[in-house]
């Protein structure tokens, strides 16, 4: 049953009458669960403008509060949109407008930033391109999405020269790691080799000395706010070649409203320490995005290093935390005692299995809450959040933020309890993927409902589970066997570090679970606690102890790749 509220917030937010009609319709019994705006107190509306409103509306207002600390230099608001009105000049000069593709190949600093405000500026679609990219995959990007311009890191540019696609982009803008970073800025280590690197002396022009010379661009373009699209995000490609993921100009602004909720603890400005890479969504979401919408602090790193980051949370007062649990794994092996984390209020995980005792060490530790979340790309990443102010959830993913979600099995709603197919319905959900019609079609519905491919189920105290991804579940014996659950029964040992589970054909059973683990337990240890927690035909058929796990940028394992070594 649609509570009266949930109804006016979704009609305030542009939801069809269609889908209110269908909202109306589900019963307590039906695995469905519709956002209430009473779980998070009062809602903003969504601002109908581009993105780079945010900043040109805070540098009206407040234009000498900081927006960026940007290796050691603090640009404010005011400085930030002069700076994105320049960039928008030297676009436009080149060619960009409105509808155009502008691909940045740059990690997370100012300068990539800049050009994702001065492309939504001129109505210009965003594209960021993954910095660890070989010529072959960026030669699929530019053919798969054609972009009128590259904006490029210095140090990438052989990999772009290599690429030599038939679609390279006719304007290249190249950017240094250090442009608009304080000139005494010591690099961590991790960062040391980009920052000591020698520089090109020739090739494309600067893109920061263009803009000392261009006229801003201080007027947004006419766009159609919900069919253009504002961003293309490729997707991780865990399970295939990367798709387009395409988010119209006000899914980037409902979305950087709808995180505002995904911040326990933050109520003001907030201090966000950023290290997503910025070719995903959670780079712009989590929580860079809502916390410029909140005039807050925004702190970029192009990469992680634990020492650093204790270090700029101490010096910064950060309040805002998202990684996944690699990262918080991470900075308790470097060493807590005697940090001062009393400035964390939002610790957010999630993109992987999380560690059974990691929450409570990270508690005992420092005394906040890890909360978890659930979403993708397609959602423009959030969809389920754990910790909503007015009704936390202390089991399984969270609730759905800003929008439905509902169990689906065998082409029906499915009863409370039931395991079926997760999928989400909302103003955030992206317009479809680029040049992929029948995929498209497959999983964006009519009906509004977006199939997420993901495995759930939604017991009768309103808390939705995630079994697993569909496209992971093992097939043996007839059974449905979920990698995830045998992942948390090995994860339940503190020793381990991390666990990917993965189907291997076998001719009788179809096939057998085998698990790849991190960790200082010895195989017939872990084969132990498997008999001890899971019926037989879970049992992994045999476990293989590695150093790592194969990861993407993001942190998410890439099972595919462990199929592959089965294979070999």
């Amino acid at each position: 049953m649609l509570a009266s509220e949930s109804r006016t917030l979704f009609e305030r937010l542009g939801y069809p009458h269609t889908w209110l009609d269908d909202a109306a319709r589900y019963t307590q019994d039906d695995a469905y669960l519709a956002f209430d705006p009473r779980w998070v107190g009062e809602v903003p509306d969504v601002p109908r403008a581009t993105v780079d409103t945010i900043i040109s509306g805070h540098a009206a207002t407040r234009p000498d509060d900081p927006a960026l600390i940007n290796l050691g230099r603090t640009i404010t608001y005011g400085e930030f949109e002069k700076h994105i009105a320049r960039t928008a000049g030297v676009l436009r000069e080149h060619g960009v407008g409105r509808g155009d593709i502008v691909a940045v190949m740059l990690p997370t600093m100012a300068m990539h930033w800049i050009v994702f405000f001065a492309a939504a500026r001129l109505g210009a679609t965003h594209c960021g391109v993954n910095v660890m990219y070989t010529p072959r995959e960026l030669d699929y990007l530019f053919t798969d999405c054609t972009p009128t311009a590259l904006v490029v890191l210095d140090q990438f540019l052989p990999v772009v020269e290599e690429a030599a696609s038939a679609h390279t982009p006719r304007t290249v803008l190249r950017v240094s790691l250090h442009d608009l970073a304080a000139p005494g800025f010591e690099p961590y280590p991790p960062l040391a080799p980009l920052w000591n690197a020698e520089a090109p002396r020739s090739g494309p022009p600067r893109l920061l000395d263009l803009m000392a010379e261009a006229t801003p661009v201080t007027e947004g373009a006419e766009v159609d706010l919900m069919t253009g699209v504002g961003q293309i995000v490729y997707t991780a490609g865990t399970t295939g070649d990367p798709k387009g993921v395409m988010e119209s100009h006000y899914n980037l602004m409902h979305n950087a409203v709808a995180h505002i909720f995904a911040m326990p603890g933050v109520t003001t400005k907030p201090v966000n320490y950023s290290v997503l890479p910025m070719f995903h969504t959670g780079g712009f979401f989590l929580y860079s995005m809502p916390t410029f919408y909140l005039g807050g602090v925004v702190i970029p790193r192009p990469l992680f290093d634990p020492g650093d980051a204790l270090a700029t949370i101490e010096k910064e007062k950060v309040d805002a935390l998202f990684g996944p649990p690699t990262m918080y794994v991470g900075l308790m092996a470097y060493g807590l005692e005697g940090r001062d984390l009393s400035s964390l209020q939002a610790c957010i995980t999630g993109a992987a299995p999380i560690p059974a005792e990691l929450p409570a060490k990270w508690r005992r530790a420092t005394g906040r809450t890890v909360h978890a979340g659930w979403g993708m790309s397609e959602l423009n990443t959030l969809g389920c959040f754990t910790g909503l102010v007015n009704k936390p959830q202390t089991q399984g993913i969270g609730l759905p933020v800003m929008g439905e979600v509902r169990i689906v099995a065998d082409g029906a709603v499915a009863a409370r309890g039931t395991v079926g197919e997760i999928e989400f319905r909302g103003m955030q959900v992206a317009r479809g993927y680029a040049h992929k019609p029948e995929q498209t079609a497959e999983a964006f519905q009519r009906d509004g409902w977006f199939r997420t491919g993901d495995v759930g189920l939604i017991d009768e105290q309103d808390h939705l589970h995630y079994v697993d991804r569909a496209k992971d579940l093992i097939f043996a014996s007839g059974y449905n066997i979920a990698p995830m659950e045998i992942e948390q029964v090995i994860l339940g040992d503190p020793r381990v570090v991390e666990v990917a589970v993965v189907g291997e054909p076998q001719g009788y059973r179809g096939e057998v679970p085998v698990a790849f683990v991190v960790g200082g337990l010895t195989e017939e240890e872990i084969l132990q606690r498997c008999r001890e927690n899971l019926a037989k035909n879970k049992i992994p058929a045999r476990i293989v102890i590695v150093d790592e796990l194969p990861k993407n940028a993001i942190g998410k394992t890439l099972k595919r790749e462990l199929r592959r070594r089965l294979e070999n």
